[in-house]
């Protein structure tokens, strides 16, 4: 069902992001749902132009769909993927005002009213910390304060961290798994055995062989195979089926060659 709006106002602010966001590396390597929860803080109706404003869980929560442990979980992988401060219930989206689209801090009309609504802002280390980031001096109680001669260089803004564990480290478990799998499915390792050292077994092939015609025809007869191998020049895949079939041959007619 469609909403009727009575009003503009009815509809909230208008809110404009970079659809360029979307395809950023580093945004597409946070959990869906750490995404979700960040473009409901950035398109919240608590989200002013500077990005610096009251968190409300409830809100989020209603926003997502997400239970409430999932938002505040998402909130924190943000925290430690250096996409948000947050601070006494302030958040502040750090790179919101430096991309937000119609906002620059070179006007210094737009500089004007965003000190203006810094000053409106409760005196915290957060508010602090966003004049810093952008290069801003603390605004006085009258007057307007410009932007510092050589404003910071924009910081990168971070790698995004997998979620629920990181992403790197669940890469590394699935290539642990990876070679685990390869060590498996890799042909057992073979010696080399008799005088020419030219027959290959396993021990394992080696313990059957012996446990089955006795070590001392399993011997000879390696020999016997290894010299008439080393004579013809001929080779044999499966040194271990050419011995078993050789044995058996010979012990049933009761001699070597």
């Amino acid at each position: 069902m469609t909403k009727t709006f009575k009003s503009e106002d009815d509809r909230g602010p208008w809110k404009a992001v970079y659809s360029v966001l979307l395809e950023d590396p580093n945004f597409l390597q946070l959990h869906p749902e750490v995404r979700l929860v960040f473009l409901a803080l950035r398109l919240s109706r608590q989200c002013n132009p500077i990005c610096l404003f009251p968190l409300s869980v409830d809100a989020l929560t209603m926003a997502t769909g997400l239970t409430r442990d999932r938002v505040e979980a998402g909130i924190m992988m943000l925290v430690e993927t250096g996409w948000i401060a947050v601070e006494e219930g302030m958040v502040w989206i750090k790179n919101g005002l430096r991309f937000s689209p119609g906002w620059s801090l070179a006007n210094p009309n737009h500089v004007s009213f965003i000190l203006r609504l810094v000053r409106g802002l409760p005196k915290r280390k957060i508010v602090n910390d966003f004049l810093k980031y952008y290069g801003l001096s603390h605004p006085p109680s009258h007057g307007v304060s410009h932007p510092r001669s050589h404003p910071p260089s924009d910081p990168p803004i971070p790698s995004g961290i997998g979620y629920p564990i990181k992403e790197k480290e669940k890469e590394k478990e699935k290539e642990k798994e990876k070679e685990k799998k390869k060590k498996d499915l890799a042909p057992p390792l073979k010696s080399s055995y008799g005088e020419f050292k030219n027959i290959l077994l396993t021990e394992t092939e080696l313990k059957k062989l012996q446990d089955r015609f006795g070590p001392k025809d399993t011997a000879e007869c390696i020999e016997q195979c290894g010299a008439w191998l080393k004579s013809t020049g001929k080779r044999r895949k499966d040194h271990y089926a050419t011995l078993l079939n050789w044995i058996k041959k010979h012990q049933k007619e009761d001699k070597f060659l």
